[in-house]
């Protein structure tokens, strides 16, 4: 059955390790694309602050609450930095690789001529 993302907006989310409630769903993340989840941001309060629970970590998308493997939660603002991160060592690795394969340049038209009369004597 297809169901909205905005249906997981305001669910409880609860880790099947303790039983504890971790927090409410108030946002989803997807990746560049559009196309795959990963991660729930979840919202504990007023004052508490947001948390981010990995795509990884998500074991049912209930009708009434949102499973997850464990409570291990992280931070919303180490979430962005290991993002900021990673995205950062993915473009260092493609410079690297854009450097390491650089291709010989062809000879400069000018050195090359076709021989003529001058050549044969």
């Amino acid at each position: 059955m297809t169901r909205r993302a905005t249906h997981l907006i305001g669910k409880p989310v609860v880790s099947a390790a303790t039983g504890e409630r971790l927090g409410t769903v108030s946002d989803l993340l997807l990746d560049d694309a559009g196309t795959t989840l990963v991660g729930l941001v979840l919202s504990h309060g007023w004052l508490k602050g947001e948390h981010v629970l990995p795509a990884e970590s998500l074991q049912t998308l209930g009708t009434d609450a949102v499973v997850s493997r464990s409570n291990d939660l992280v931070n919303a603002k180490d979430w962005h930095e290991r993002q900021r991160l990673e995205a950062q060592d993915t473009a260092s690795e493609a410079d690297s690789a854009r450097a390491g394969s650089i291709e010989p340049t062809a000879p400069e038209a000018a050195a090359v001529r076709p021989l003529d009369s001058r050549d044969l004597r």
